[in-house]
């Protein structure tokens, strides 16, 4: 169990009515003997609590519009989106707000920081490696309608051969520009690819804000795109990327392959796929990942990803596919391309990570 749910449990009679946003993926919900309401932006946290509770559990990054006596809100890591929610909290009228999140994330100095923002602030506690916080908002100056749109941070990205604007919203990977990892990604793709790509199938998995689309559009625009993540405000951010840009793609959410049918095969599969839940380092999303794309794959059909230097993908990637080359790197990042033909003996090429 994580650190903030022991806290919470601690002080489980503040919160039988109350609506829980964020929490964490552990077994917190079974130790309510009432049913409480609980919202998530991850889809694999809400696949996992929706499977196994019979507590109302939703996904999205939107408040529920029915009464809501008081909000439990688990602080994520990133602070852009603790404020977009806190943001959302302000809107309500009389409620009480408790925050709880482990010290090292930065809760206190956030919470002090927004003073000013509280009619009243109260510690409850500070245990298990965290802190709760009981907060009330101070009523709005005036009238305040939510709206996702004002949240979008758009930035130009270098593609090919011209800039393309992606969009993004808070909590969302490379938030404010474009990141090194994608940046060598992308500078792979050549006029090959675009003779050999033109109208295949491409799935970008784990697409953040629609970033590899975007870069690729312009050059291939014949491309068939599903683009899947587990972040409700990636996918958004996706949306209204690959909507600004004029491209057509199916983007929807998927815990790994958990959406996608099993006869459905691509042509190609990019990534630059995570491997930091929270702030804890986690590559086992990634591994199930490289050991699935294989199934999704059409014969001669091609994975290419990136990856940090020190992430031991290769040893994973050759014990899946015929071949497996290093592409390119530099002193942060190397990408992959493997593909996987029939009848063809197992080859690696290229220089295998240490």
């Amino acid at each position: 169990m994580e650190n903030t749910s022991r806290l919470v449990l601690k002080h489980k009679h503040y919160f039988e009515k109350t609506l829980l946003v964020g929490l964490p993926l552990d077994d917190l919900l079974s130790h309510f003997l009432q049913p409480v309401a609980a919202t998530t932006w991850r889809f694999d946290i809400y696949l996992a609590l929706h499977k196994n509770s019979n507590h109302a559990v939703t996904y999205g990054c939107e408040l529920p519009t029915n009464k809501i006596e008081s909000i439990l809100f688990f602080f994520p890591k990133e602070k852009d989106l603790a404020l977009f929610w806190c943001n959302q909290f302000k809107i309500l009228k009389d409620i009480d707000v408790y925050i709880v999140g482990e010290k090292k994330s930065g809760i206190e100095s956030f919470v002090k920081k927004y003073q000013a923002d509280y009619s009243s602030l109260e510690k409850i506690d500070s245990a298990c490696h965290s802190q709760l916080w009981k907060i009330r908002f101070n009523p709005p100056s005036t009238p305040y309608i939510f709206s996702l749109d004002q949240y979008f941070y758009p930035y130009q990205a270098k593609s090919i051969n011209k800039n393309t604007t992606i969009y993004t919203l808070p909590g969302v990977f490379s938030r404010r520009e474009l990141d090194l990892g994608t940046l060598l990604l992308v500078s792979t793709f050549n006029k090959s690819d675009y003779r050999s790509w033109q109208r295949k199938s491409v799935l970008d998995f784990g697409c953040g804000a629609g970033t590899i689309a975007a870069i690729l559009h312009p050059e291939i625009p014949s491309l068939l795109w599903d683009c899947i993540d587990v972040h409700y405000l990636a996918l958004k951010s996706c949306e209204k990327t690959c909507l600004e840009n004029g491209i057509q793609a199916n983007i929807f959410a998927s815990n790994g392959f958990s959406d996608i049918p099993q006869e459905k095969k691509y042509d190609v599969i990019l990534s630059n796929p995570p491997f930091h839940e929270g702030q804890k380092k986690n590559l086992q999303t990634t591994y199930q990942f490289l050991e699935k794309a294989k199934e999704h794959l059409k014969n001669s059909g091609e994975l290419r990803i990136v990856a940090n230097r020190f992430l031991p993908y290769m040893e994973t990637l050759t014990k899946h596919f015929s071949q497996v080359e290093m592409i390119a790197e530099n002193n942060q990042f190397s990408v992959y391309k493997a593909t996987q033909k029939k009848d063809l003996e197992r080859k690696v090429s290229g220089k295998t990570m240490r």
